[in-house]
């Protein structure tokens, strides 16, 4: 198979892809997986410390630092609940990042099986159209090779000419004919 020069750039260029993919693919280990199926069950929660950690005078409790109950006085009762810090989703940007990780490698699997079904399709395809054998035949009655390719294929066992000289002559015994056929060429 002959590539033109911009051919075998394309071809090139698949080929480093190809390469990338696999090199991205082999650095993820079987505990990388363990450690993103780990991380995406467990969620953040409020904890009920103070923004401050384990500051001296406290933490544990469920009351807000001074700056938080003023934010939340003037607030009607039912909307203190959604906007007291406490009731918020904490980001988790770890349980984010492995939960996309995890969506892009399901989406990586899914392809590869697609890929792998085509390229099969693709590869017997191919050879199945490269280099078809063709079959001759041969004519029951003149014993001539016959190609079916076009007019000149077999019917009931007759090259077309001998087909039609048999329907001509009303479908005669098939033996009967194949014997006057042959010794007519032999004479």
């Amino acid at each position: 198979m002959s590539l033109s020069p911009s051919e075998k750039r394309r071809v090139e260029r698949y080929m480093a892809d190809l390469e990338e993919v696999r090199e991205t693919l082999a650095k993820i280990t079987a505990a990388d997986l363990a450690r993103i199926v780990q991380s995406i069950k467990m969620r953040t929660t409020a904890d009920g410390f103070k923004s401050g950690g384990f500051s001296v005078g406290g933490g544990g409790s469920s009351e807000s630092t001074p700056t938080e109950q003023a934010a939340l006085r003037g607030l009607p009762d039912d909307k203190k609940r959604e906007d007291d810090w406490r009731f918020h989703n904490q980001l988790d940007p770890v349980r984010d990042a492995s939960v996309e990780l995890l969506a892009y490698f399901l989406g990586i699997v899914s392809y590869a099986e697609l890929v792998k079904k085509r390229h099969a399709y693709l590869r017997h395809t191919g050879e199945a159209l490269r280099g078809r054998v063709t079959t001759l035949d041969q004519c029951m009655a003149c014993l001539r090779d016959v190609s079916g390719v076009g007019d000149d294929r077999i019917r009931a066992g007759f090259c077309s000419s001998d087909y039609k000289a048999w329907l001509r002559a009303g479908r005669p015994d098939r033996m009967a004919f194949i014997a006057s056929v042959q010794s007519k060429e032999a004479s």
